[in-house]
């Protein structure tokens, strides 16, 4: 499970179920627990804990809710019920928290060539996350996406996307850049395997080469 920092929501769910002899065991109990590395982790400002029970009693059903996601909330993850005669805990739950850990917001002399990077962190040795998939930039001046193909043929432009161990660093390079790119706000944006995604944003200015006075 990956949730993506400065997403509005992350969420886990668990589903418990108890055999018709032991439901009167825990009708009273307290609702279910979640746990996080081992630790009682409690409802507070960033997280919300909502618990449903079936009509037969015999189904209890937790959400975990991470208002919005930050990189302590990687870890991993379990939910139970413990009474006095009962206690059942649903398997480990892996959790990484995918966020933008650098960007290159760049000056540079037109004329120069061009480099604009971005960066991720996607997991830990403990908790090992999910590598993007693909990553796409959004050139500004006319207003379109680029990704690996679009500049395949295209010898000024390169993207490239390179992975090791939990980080991911996404490249966008203009060898010649002409007088047309000028400055703006380029987005970067990682894409991942289910679909989802994060991207930032990284503004690129111009300045004019300062002659030299002569000797």
């Amino acid at each position: 499970k990956q949730w993506y920092q400065r997403r509005v929501r992350g969420e886990l769910r668990c589903e418990i179920e108890f055999m018709a002899s032991t439901v009167q065991s825990w009708t009273d109990a307290p609702p279910p627990t979640w746990r996080k590395d081992g630790q009682v982790f409690p409802a507070g400002d960033n997280h919300t804990i909502n618990t449903t029970v079936s009509s037969d009693m015999r189904i209890i059903e937790s959400t975990l809710t991470s208002v919005s996601a930050s990189v302590s909330d990687t870890g991993k993850y379990e939910c139970g019920v413990e009474t006095r005669d009962v206690s059942v805990w649903t398997p480990e739950k892996n959790v990484t928290v995918v966020r933008i850990t650098s960007k290159s917001d760049t000056t540079y002399t037109i004329g120069d060539a061009i480099t604009l990077t971005c960066e991720i962190t996607f997991g830990s040795s403990t908790v090992p996350g999910t590598p993007p998939k693909s990553l796409e930039w959004f050139e500004p001046l006319w207003g379109q996406w680029l990704d690996e193909d679009s500049v395949e043929y295209d010898y000024d432009w390169n993207i490239t996307l390179t992975t090791e161990n939990f980080s991911s660093i996404g490249t966008l390079s203009i060898a010649n850049p002409s007088y047309n790119t000028g400055a703006g706000k380029f987005d970067c944006c990682f894409k991942f395997q289910d679909d989802t995604s994060i991207s930032d944003t990284v503004e690129l200015k111009t300045r004019y080469a300062t002659s030299q006075p002569s000797r």
